[in-house]
């Protein structure tokens, strides 16, 4: 901090500056009352230590404590005649200056005039003033860029120049940094009380002004962290300090590291390690160790400072897992909560005229229907989920009105779909303000019943207050946007703004570098340390680095020195300190910090130690045996579930097949009923494919069912005329199913001749989409009734005129699986199945695989009868074991797992392989 020496009194890193505050406070002012005198602090995390550490310092006299507080606290205690002009007007107020100048027609105009306004608030903050006339103004910028009168420098400078004096102009009111440096003015005017100023590590120019004008009427010290005394009174600062020294004058690295050897024998780095992680999981999983191993050795004030959010995250939830809360100072940004998740969603809803997949994802927020309780509105949304797959519905606002209208729906569902209707209709298409759009969201919300919810969630209530308070703000202003140019405006919002959940209290925190400063802890956890991440520099798009320095605005050198000083004073101050990062990131090297690979060269010369903690890497290697080895705590097995009660009623051959394939699968899927939800037909799929091929020949053999009684050329006109109308029925906008008819129609010819070549085997088409039902009985009297649909069915007659059947299941597969089945029918259960439930029984089932050239029938081995009756009696013995208690063990295959939607309950990655381990 730049400040006359006379004002400043050195002290040491963190509590050491608040112990040389409360000494220095206590030797000039009149103790025990202190009312008179005000002390400003980093933050207001700094008040109770600040408080506390009075209190000690006055030998057990009970103190009237002085003013502690923050300078922006203090100076919101000035009322001013006139309030600020709020950051959203201004921001509007570019944005609509380069809209109608149209410079930017390419662009983003909101990131363009978000980095217009951040370069006039820089300017403000520490009382820079550009030069009144464009043309020197330009000069200053080339001067910087060492440019010549370069077209492009020429128009960003007075482009900035321009928006900089219409923000200065007549009639424009002050913005709040300006409110700021007038209320520091009238503290500075009116100072009537010493002031001490402790442990800020950074101060703007506004606010060294304002020191210097406190001066002149009361006595001010300013308590500082000076690098010579800090050095002096602590090693492992003096290490840091050494090792960090980038001025030009300095000496080598090794030079340094011998030199600092020689003063310090031994390393004062033992409480400092760094841990260069192999993944996001395994940094998480150190943070977590790292934690509970401080917590149980009795540390309790935990700092974790979060230079990685994502990590943060994935920590945090392993600790609360650990159930280890968490006080985060720092927040989130509001835009990543689930209650503005609701808001995102339904704007993506109108944007996207109701398509479907947007329309689902916000139907599944927790926040909407918050006026009727849980039961009932989950039911609600699962009964328009079924209704919109049902009808095939993809999206648009008006098909959406005709099917509600069209359905006979549930009163609650009813009374949410006029609601949901009313709210898209309360946007509109016309431009509007931007306050006006605010409006209309959070009418929109309240009518769809979200706005109860959101009253009764913490990011809720920030989310409300955000949007009602932005539209208070913006009221008055005239200027229309249109709905995609407001919602980037809200997108912008909600990433800018920030929740904290004040609800916890924890001797644990998660912060950021800049709430460090003036306090200590037991143990601090630097997470997320790479070169991406530290130093934390904003990206400057619209001047560089050299403009900002013309201009008198802090450079990256100057915001590197604070961060650096930063880390120094809470490391120092630290009882013990662990710094971690990824080293591999996407399969790619992700070097540390360049702070901590100086150090790391810096103490591996000095004491040939590269400060690698060993030790955690040891115990996160060695903690899955560990925890194996807890008492009640076993190795993961296959889990094999009995459920005598819930044997079905009736089975499918898809449910048969299921059994076969895994006992654990058919648990999940037919007792547990626990199937993925149908999907609505965005796309023809395989599936669907495969439906309307049926389809299409089931038509087709109902007006022709012997082909060899027709010419070619009729029966190729007539399917391809059949298949044109199953096609032309997909859900419109499908473009997919365009290519699956071609794809048909080019075995069309195919499937002809494969007829033909049966029915001159004496086969006949007898029916298609045949349904049949066996009833199984069981030894405890209950009946299992066997249900199918069968395919198609033919039939011939032998000499003596007696009739037989077959049983034909269509694929659109390749043949090549389809001939393995039918050559293994104890380990295929589809055709089997069908052998049972058929009446008569056929002597012949099989696949008939129509996506080849020639089409294939492949015949199941062996004689049908036996097959169908050994799988009979298979299934009834299992049924009967499933109805006396046995186990279904979860023995798929792994062709089988990989598409199965129950491993997730099965976990089978968990226990396989683990037997004996």
């Amino acid at each position: 901090m730049s400040i006359e020496p006379s004002l400043t009194l050195s002290g040491e890193p963190g509590s050491i500056i608040l112990h040389a505050a409360s000494a220095a406070i206590l030797a000039r002012e009149r103790a025990p009352n202190l009312s008179g005198v005000v002390v400003v602090v980093p933050s207001l995390y700094v008040v109770q230590p600040m408080q506390r550490t009075l209190q000690r310092a006055a030998n057990g006299v009970t103190l009237l404590l002085p003013t502690i507080t923050t300078l922006p606290l203090w100076a919101d205690s000035v009322d001013l005649r006139n309030p600020p002009l709020p950051d959203s007007r201004r921001l509007a107020w570019i944005y609509s200056a380069l809209r109608r100048a149209d410079w930017f027609p390419a662009l983003d105009l909101w990131q363009v005039a978000t980095e217009i306004l951040a370069l006039i608030d820089d300017c403000g903050r520490n009382v820079v003033a550009l030069p009144e006339d464009a043309g020197d103004f330009q000069r200053v910028i080339r001067q910087a860029l060492r440019a010549s009168d370069n077209h492009a420098v020429q128009f960003e400078a007075r482009l900035v120049h321009e928006l900089w004096r219409a923000l200065q102009g007549e009639g424009v009111t002050i913005d709040r940094h300006g409110a700021y440096r007038l209320r520091l003015a009238e503290l500075a005017a009116r100072a009537d009380a010493p002031l001490y100023v402790v442990g800020l590590a950074d101060t703007t120019a506004a606010e060294q002004q304002f020191l210097q004008r406190y001066a002149r009427r009361q006595p001010v010290h300013v308590v500082g962290a000076d690098d010579t005394a800090s050095a002096s009174s602590s090693p492992l600062f003096a290490l840091l300090h050494s090792a960090w020294n980038d001025a030009a004058s300095a000496p080598s690295l090794m030079a340094r590291a011998t030199a600092f050897r020689e003063q310090h024998g031994a390393s004062p780095a033992a409480s400092l390690r760094v841990f260069a992680a192999n993944s996001l999981e395994q940094e998480a999983e150190a943070v977590e160790l790292t934690v509970r191993r401080w917590l149980f050795e009795g540390k309790r004030e935990i700092a974790i400072v979060a230079q990685d959010r994502l990590t943060a995250r994935r920590a945090r939830a392993r600790l609360e897992r650990a159930q280890i809360l968490i006080a985060d100072e720092s927040g989130w940004t509001l835009s990543t909560t689930t209650a503005s998740s609701v808001a995102m969603r339904w704007l993506d809803v109108i944007a996207g005229d109701f398509y479907f997949r947007d329309l689902l994802d916000f139907l599944r927020s927790p926040f909407i229907l918050g006026d009727i309780d849980e039961a009932e509105r989950r039911a609600v949304v699962e009964e328009l989920e079924t209704l919109l797959a049902g009808a095939g519905y993809i999206g648009g606002l008006q098909k959406l009105r005709a099917i509600f209208e069209r359905t006979r729906l549930s009163q609650a569902a009813s009374t949410f779909a006029v609601s949901l209707l009313a709210s898209a209709l309360v946007f509109g298409r016309k431009s509007r303000t931007l306050s006006s759009w605010l409006r209309a969201s959070l009418e929109s919300l309240d009518r769809i019943g979200a706005t109860s919810a959101l009253r009764l969630d913490a990011a809720g209530i920030d989310l409300l207050r955000l949007l009602q308070a932005l539209a208070i703000e913006l009221e008055g202003e005239n200027e229309a946007y249109s709905f995609s140019e407001w919602r980037r405006w809200f997108d912008r919002q909600l990433e800018e703004a920030s929740f904290r959940d004040t609800a916890i209290e924890s001797s644990v925190v998660l912060t950021h570098l800049g709430l460090t400063d003036g306090r200590t802890f037991d143990g601090i956890i630097l997470l997320g340390a790479d070169a991406d991440h530290l130093p934390s520099l904003a990206k400057n798009n619209l001047f560089n680095d050299a403009v900002r320095s013309q201009l008198g605005l802090p450079n990256r050198e100057a915001r590197q020195n604070v961060e650096r000083r930063r880390l120094m004073q809470v490391l120092a101050n630290a009882g013990v300190a662990l710094i971690t990062w990824q080293a591999i990131k996407r399969n790619e090297p992700n070097p540390p910090s360049p702070f901590w690979e100086r150090l790391i060269a810096f103490h591996r010369v000095a004491y040939g130690d590269d400060l690698a903690d060993t030790e955690l890497l040891r115990l996160l290697d060695a903690l899955p045996a560990l925890l194996d080895r807890q008492e009640g705590i076993g190795v993961a097995a296959m889990p094999q579930p009995s459920a005598p009660n819930l044997v079905p009623q009736s089975l499918s051959a898809y449910d048969y097949g299921s059994l076969i394939a895994c006992p654990y699968q058919f648990f999940v899927r037919r007792m547990l009923a626990l199937r993925e939800e149908e999907e609505v037909l965005e796309a023809m799929e395989k599936k669907d494919y495969g439906d309307l091929v049926h389809r299409i020949l089931s038509q087709f053999h109902h007006r022709f069912p012997f082909v060899s009684a027709s010419d070619d050329a009729i029966l190729l006109a007539a399917l391809q005329e059949v298949s044109e109308k199953v096609f032309r029925a997909a859900p419109e906008g499908d473009y997919f199913a365009r290519a699956w008819s071609l794809r048909w129609e080019k075995f069309i010819p195919a499937y002809l001749a494969w007829q033909r070549e049966r029915e001159g085997k004496g086969w006949r088409w007898q029916a298609s989409e045949v349904a049949r039902e066996y009833p199984l009985e069981l030894t405890s009297g209950r009946t299992v009734r066997l249900r199918g649909r069968l395919d198609r069915i033919d039939s011939r007659r032998d000499e003596s005129n007696q009739e037989y059947f077959a049983v034909l299941d269509y694929k659109t597969g390749r043949g090549e699986g389809l001939q393995k089945r039918a050559a293994n029918p104890d380990e295929d259960g589809q055709l089997p199945f069908y052998g049972i439930i058929a009446d008569p029984a056929p002597i012949e089932l099989a696949y008939v695989a129509l996506d080849n050239d020639p089409v294939v029938a492949h015949t199941m081995t062996g004689n049908t009868h036996d097959i169908a009756a050994n799988h009979r009696q298979r299934l009834q013995r299992t049924l009967n074991d499933i109805a006396a208690g046995k186990g279904l063990p979860a023995q798929g295959v792994d062709a089988e797992c990989a598409y199965c939607e129950a491993h997730g309950v099965c976990r089978k990655r968990y226990w396989e392989g683990s037997d004996g381990d």
